[in-house]
């Protein structure tokens, strides 16, 4: 996710002028023994605990792994009744031209195996950045910075789906609630997670790590927390780059109305796909197939003919989940075909194994927006905002379902941001016409909000576009090395608007093409 690649919805808008005073914590760093402290995708990849240096060879000494005791609450005088410890992975090669922090967003996704995998040459993923040093810090709340102790069994019974009358959702808003109080249960640590306190743990690493500036690469939710970042501390930060933007400052309305675009837009780019590819199911139907075997499925679900009791939520958690991210057309086409051809719809099931990952978030984004002060009116609200552009009725939307997960959050969020204090800096925007994760328009009306800003345009799909190796991420790179942004090498993959310039029109979804070059799975026959 980046935001989090799940059917579930974890992402958000919006930045207030806020001046903070400098952090006030623990300066000094604590360094720990890598070898006992490793991320946990790195422990499942390779199923250890600890590393064996005689299994597995030493660690690089580019990578060193560190604790910084900082304030729960940054309004209070730091004590030992009132700190959290955040952790970190650093990776950093000999005479480093700069130090980058990057966060992957989620909000949650975990950070420090990044950095191992840079210092392993286990990833590509920096390729043409390898002489800068890399910060990689897990969010407060979460993996190895002191994560929340909330239950999991409170967030699976809140119901998925939109609710379909005021009983249904008095339901969710009453379990919502109930699951932030599983997390108030152990302490305090949930009221002091938000945006304005993570902002505030990466500028007292930058100081204890004595840097006079960094440079920013945020994707996804980590454009948010960037933002806030380069606005609250500007003179902290040399360049940012925000890959896979997320809205903020814009009214709730035309946030939901966008992501209701985005995804219709995603079923025709479905239905492009059969009609180059002949392994379609949908291919010698023609143009529209795919988009009619949707209508299909959901008259369906609605009648419960689909095998395996699916459902329409199902379908509409589904679908969309196959189409974010990295878009799998092929899984797509034929699990919609083996539901309505061949009696089996287990393929739409909800895939398992996401609950753990998608509680993390919620705690993480309910404090950063009022949704509990939308509803129950403003349900209805967003609802028929987004009614009449929703043409296929898929009803999915990440900002529509944290609003609603957070409908009943004990934890008041805080205002809508803007971007008075944003205007002056160059930031670099970084988008793909057809990411379903954070549509496009969001990165246009960020864009037009910051006039000194750059906004690189990938032409394709996808959620992020320092995932796909092409001009477009090669101008990010430009950017973080050497503050400018050329003009794109090849226009087909990539646009380049400088400050002050109009994006052009959004491509048709039918005239991008397809494969990983364009940010797709890539299955082509």
């Amino acid at each position: 996710m980046s935001f989090l690649t799940t059917p579930l919805y974890i992402l958000t808008l919006a930045l207030v002028t806020h001046a903070a005073p400098q952090p006030a914590g623990s300066t000094e760093l604590h360094w720990v023994d890598c070898t006992k402290n490793i991320p946990a995708p790195v422990q499942s990849a390779l199923n250890i605990t600890e590393w064996d240096n005689t299994t597995l060879g030493a660690l690089p000494d580019t990578l060193t792994c560190g604790r910084i005791d900082v304030p729960l609450d940054y309004t209070q005088p730091f004590s030992d009744s009132n700190k959290i410890t955040v952790g970190f992975s650093l990776y950093t090669p000999k005479n480093p031209v700069s130090t980058i922090f990057y966060n992957p967003g989620g909000p949650g996704v975990e950070a420090q195996s990044s950095a191992w995998l840079l210092a392993t040459n286990k990833s590509q993923l920096f390729s043409g950045l390898e002489d800068h040093q890399f910060m990689m810090m897990d969010t407060r709340g979460t993996w190895q910075s002191s994560p929340l102790n909330c239950s999991l069994d409170a967030y699976n019974a809140i119901p998925f789906g939109t609710p379909k009358d005021q009983a249904a959702f008095d339901d969710l808003k009453a379990k919502s609630r109930a699951y932030g109080e599983s997390c108030l249960e152990h302490g305090d640590d949930v009221k002091h997670i938000g945006t304005e306190q993570t902002v505030q743990d990466w500028e007292s690493i930058r100081l204890a790590l004595k840097k006079e500036k960094v440079n920013l690469i945020g994707v996804s939710y980590g454009t948010y927390y960037f933002a806030e970042y380069v606005q609250r501390f500007p003179d902290s930060i040399d360049r940012a780059a925000l890959d896979a933007v997320t809205i903020r400052g814009a009214p709730d309305v035309d946030t939901i109305k966008d992501e209701a675009i985005a995804v219709n837009r995603m079923l025709l780019r479905a239905d492009g796909y059969c009609q180059i590819n002949s392994s379609c199911p949908f291919h010698s139907q023609g143009k529209g197939s795919v988009v009619a075997a949707w209508n299909q499925l959901l008259e369906k679900a609605q009648a419960g003919q689909l095998s395996s009791n699916i459902g329409v939520d199902d379908l509409r958690q589904t679908v969309p989940a196959l189409l974010r991210s990295t878009p799998m057309y092929d899984i797509l086409t034929k699990v919609m075909a083996a539901a309505l051809n061949g009696n089996d719809a287990s393929g739409l099931a909800v895939p398992p194994g996401l609950d753990e990952a998608i509680s993390i978030s919620v705690p993480l984004f309910c404090p950063d927006d009022r949704a509990h002060l939308l509803f129950p009116w403003g349900y209805q609200a967003l609802a028929a905002a987004a009614a009449p552009v929703d043409t296929n009725s898929i009803q999915s939307g990440l900002v529509w379902g944290a609003k609603l997960y957070c409908s009943g959050w004990p934890v008041a969020g805080r205002a809508k941001r803007n971007w008075d204090s944003v205007k002056d800096f160059p930031l670099l925007w970084i988008t793909s016409d057809f990411d379903l994760n954070t549509p496009t328009e969001w990165a246009t009306f960020n864009y037009e909000q910051t006039p000194k800003s750059t906004l690189i345009v990938r032409h394709g799909d996808g959620h992020g576009t320092i995932f796909v190796p092409g001009p477009a991420r090669d101008a990010i790179f430009e950017y973080i090395r050497t503050g400018r942004v050329s003009p794109s090498s090849n226009e087909t993959l990539a646009t380049v608007y400088p400050p002050g310039t109009t994006r052009g029109a959004i491509p048709d979804p039918y005239s991008v093409g397809y494969g990983t070059e364009y940010g797709d799975d890539g299955v082509l026959e």
